[in-house]
This record gives structure tokens, sequence and C-alpha cells, in this order.
């Protein structure tokens, strides 16, 4: 069976990472852009195939053999996390805790960004980046985050 398909040439112009998974965006050239993607609707699911392109223009076979970024992700990000501030530890802890369910448990079952307010309102923040500036913030944090941690079961009850 043939299936019509949409053929263009673009760039990666970025990625990162959303609640609903990883977001790949390109760059496409106007004159390139087929009708049929800058038409459909916002939510349009496709099946996607890629190639990269060499100096020669042509298709050049993608190496496999390269090791996987999700596989360095984890280590490179205990990394990082040594070696930052206290503080900065505490916003990514605070970026990290509304995306587990038992954190949303905690805070009666909230969806991720229902608990993510109510974490930023529990401290008195707009951004939870705030709690590097802001010192009464990093105090309410920790002392929210103390709560939590004996909630669940992951320190000694406080006397």
């Amino acid at each position: 069976m043939s299936v019509p398909t949409i053929h263009f040439e673009a760039k990666k112009a970025a990625y990162r990472q959303s609640k609903e998974g990883i977001v790949v965006s390109l760059v496409i050239h106007p004159a390139d852009v087929p009708d049929a993607l800058a038409t459909a609707s916002l939510g349009q699911r496709y099946m996607v195939a890629m190639a990269s392109i060499g100096d020669d223009e042509r298709p050049e076979p993608i190496d496999q053999s390269t090791p996987s970024l999700r596989s360095d992700k984890s280590a490179l990000a205990k990394e990082r996390y040594a070696s930052v501030s206290e503080r900065e530890k505490a916003v990514i802890r605070a970026a990290q805790y509304p995306k587990g369910q038992r954190f949303r448990d905690y805070v009666n079952g909230a969806d991720e960004y229902a608990a993510a307010e109510i974490l930023r309102d529990s401290i008195g923040v707009r951004s939870r980046a705030e709690i590097l500036t802001n010192d009464a913030a990093y105090r309410k944090f920790l002392a929210l985050e103390d709560r939590y941690k004996e909630w669940a079961g992951m320190m000694p009850e406080m006397r």
C-alpha cells in the first residue's frame, strides 16, 4: 500500500522535554513548508522518518554506534547536581518534586502542574528560581521539604 507523504528540508533548532515527551523544534524555509503541514490542526499526529543530509545534498546514514543521549542523561544530571550550590540543588529538587507521584499524593493527589503551583504558593514565590535569591523562600522550601520527607517516611519524625 502506498501512502501519500509530505517532504521538506529542516534544521534542528531546539531539543527539550515537556510533560508529553521530548520536543524537537525544526526550522523550515518558508518556501519549503508543505501546505498540508501549514494547514494541519495543532495536535495532528504524524509518522516521521528523518535522514541527515550530507555536504553532497544526499541522505547519509545515521551512526547507530553513538551512545544514546538518554543513557548518559542520568550520569550528566547527577554530575551537574553534585557541582552546584545548595540553593541550586534546592531549585532542582523543587522542580523535580511535582513530577513525582509521591509528592503529588502529599499535596492531595494534584496533577504535576497543580502540585508545582501548590509548592510555589507554599513558599511564596512565582517561580521556583526565586529560591536562589529569596532567603525566606529558601527556608520555607527546606521546611516544606522536611515535612514532605517526614510524611513520606524518608526521614525520622521531627520533634
